[in-house]
């Protein structure tokens, strides 16, 4: 399978509300434990074969394989990025909506409404419409939270100032606490290690 990205156990997340954790265990007890229905587990199988169990649990992730696990298959591959992408889905509506909150009362400037869904153009992290609605990607759930809240402050000084002038940069500012002009999310390292393997993930 010929693809930019392989999801094997080397790919691990740690981040401020997501975590990836790689298991290996040997092939009978992947067996056994994977007879046992469980709240938030998921199977692969290949015939009646379990090859990769996953188990989610509200911010995490543990994927449990046994030592000949074929990684580069297709329809595994297909099968652990779902998994990876439906818990960044939910995560994110959770997360992102609850930290948008958290500033809003830390700045006391507050939006109509917190909208997650994926963004029509994949160098945007954040907007804000004329009717004060912020909308965010769900991507940010994997972003450094640093990244995350700047992202978020920006928006929220767009419901003051709808443009990019003087204005909004010093708004912007006042709210970081900091020089915002500073703030260039595409120079950050994380940024440009892993948006496309973020992007990967959620096509």
């Amino acid at each position: 399978m010929k693809t930019k990205y392989i999801i094997n156990p080397s790919f691990r997340f740690h981040t401020w509300c997501l975590v990836v954790e790689w298991h290996e265990v040997p092939y009978n007890i992947l067996q056994s434990e994977s007879q046992y229905p469980c709240e938030g587990r998921s199977i692969y199988a290949k015939g009646k074969q379990c090859q990769v169990m996953a188990q989610t649990n509200e911010k995490k992730i543990d994927f449990y394989y046994h030592p000949e696990t074929v990684f580069e298959n297709r329809n595994v591959q297909a099968w652990l990025r779902n998994i990876i992408k439906n818990s960044v889905l939910a995560i994110a509506d959770i997360e992102l909506p609850k930290r948008l909150h958290y500033w809003e009362k830390e700045k006391n400037l507050y939006a109509k409404q917190v909208i997650v869904k994926k963004l029509k153009r994949r160098n945007i992290w954040g907007q804000c419409s004329i009717y004060k609605q912020i909308f965010l990607p769900p991507k940010l759930v994997v972003f450094p939270l640093e990244l995350v809240d700047e992202v978020m402050l920006h928006e929220m000084t767009h419901l003051k100032y709808m443009h990019h002038r003087k204005q909004f940069w010093d708004y912007f500012s006042l709210l970081l606490g900091k020089d915002a002009k500073l703030y260039k999310i595409k120079e950050n390292e994380f940024f440009t290690k892993y948006d496309d393997m973020i992007e990967f993930l959620l096509k």
